[in-house]
């Protein structure tokens, strides 16, 4: 299973347009997390990529996908092909139309994505596996006390630093974690094996 995360486009959803073409075409990734900042961006790239030509069975990787589910049998699977959070101080959070904190359940491991790490509580930081944050605007992959957290860092024109996203492939005995630049060269990479008792029985 391959998953890009994207964190913090702040208004740059003509990027998040061109960064999900090239997703979808080239990596062929249908599962999409962003962490926030702006959680509307995903909104409007999908329209952006409408107005562009691309047909609209060609944009439902945009698309608000709430209430849509993977094909799975297992009632365990919360898999969606969008995942979306947002930022403590952004309006979908204030009137309660985004989540801070989302539990999604990918290859069986437990991940927790959230926009700023700072609303972890301990127990979520004990329930999860991986973890995928934003906010700060830094990329950085990170595995403490045998977790796994990946912070994709910006991919807003309003930074000096360079655009990036990370790409997620999990397996049954591991997970890779990568943070790419906007021309898709790697910038870092580290992976973790998987302990079995932290996966749920779901594939």
């Amino acid at each position: 299973m391959k998953i890009a995360v994207i964190s913090d486009t702040h208004g740059n959803f003509s990027g998040l347009k061109e960064l999900y073409i090239y997703l979808r075409e080239i990596e062929q990734i249908k599962r999409f997390i962003h962490l926030g900042h702006n959680f509307s961006d995903v909104e409007k790239a999908h329209l952006q990529a409408i107005e562009s030509g691309l047909k609209e069975e060609e944009t439902t990787f945009f698309s608000d996908l709430a209430s849509v589910l993977l094909e799975d049998d297992s009632p365990l699977s919360k898999i969606r092909r969008i995942v979306q959070v947002a930022g403590a101080n952004e309006e979908a959070a204030r009137k309660g139309l985004a989540p801070l904190i989302e539990y999604i359940v990918l290859n069986g491991v437990i991940t927790v994505a959230v926009h700023d790490i700072k609303n972890l509580t301990g127990e979520d930081i004990q329930n999860g596996y991986l973890f995928l944050h934003g906010a700060t605007h830094i990329p950085q992959i990170e595995v403490l006390s045998g977790r796994l957290f990946v912070n994709p860092g910006h991919f807003s024109l309003l930074e000096k630093s360079r655009q990036t996203y990370a790409l997620l492939e999990i397996t049954d005995e591991a997970i890779k974690a990568q943070i790419r630049y906007e021309d898709h060269s790697v910038k870092e990479e580290k992976s973790i094996k998987i302990k079995r008792s932290r996966k749920i029985g779901i594939r």
